[in-house]
């Protein structure tokens, strides 16, 4: 029983009528949640020609709210929000598509979102789970000159690395320059 977009809801709603031609006969209609019909019941006199018949009542689809929500997992940001929690309306039963914005340094749970509308409201969560970066970091002299290489080292994007410790013997960083690098 019931049709959205030219397709069955839920074929466990169908109802059957059975009697003998000629014969009354009067039928709430099932209460399919996401769904309204335009009656509450069907009612006539059952006739042979629609002996083995199925006859589609149509049921208009509600519309029904999903919200994409969005979350920084790990590094620096762990636990903030990169945008703005959005809601959309739309009917049950059709599909919500959003493309997954991307941010540097970070990579989403999925880089696209479909989900099917529910008859209850919806969160989709779209987790930013920060990137591993490699630094290789060279100390020079004034001249340019290679005074020591770190070995290669890793870190969250946007995590600062400090080199205070690494600068060899002998030498310092420059006045004014930041011992933490980005």
């Amino acid at each position: 029983l019931g049709e959205r977009f030219g397709k069955e809801i839920d074929s466990e709603q169908n109802i059957k009528i059975v009697g003998k031609a000629g014969q009354e006969f009067s039928q709430f209609l099932p209460i399919i949640p996401g769904y309204v019909s335009t009656a509450s019941e069907i009612s006539g006199q059952i006739k042979a020609k629609y002996q083995g018949e199925k006859i589609e009542v149509p049921y208009k689809p509600k519309d029904e709210i999903i919200t994409v929500h969005t979350i920084y997992s790990g590094g620096s940001n762990n636990g903030q929000h990169p945008f703005q929690d959005f809601s959309q309306p739309g009917p049950v039963g059709s599909t919500f598509e959003y493309e997954v914005p991307e941010i540097t340094g970070y990579e989403p749970s999925t880089k696209k979102l479909v989900a099917k509308i529910q008859p209850e409201p919806q969160v989709l969560t779209i987790v930013y789970s920060v990137k591993l970066e490699s630094n290789n970091i060279h100390c020079v002299d004034v001249k340019g000159q290679l005074v020591r290489e770190m070995p290669t080292g890793t870190g969250y994007y946007n995590e600062p690395v400090n080199i205070e410790s690494s600068v060899p013997r002998c030498f310092h960083l420059q006045d004014g320059v930041n011992s933490n690098i980005y």
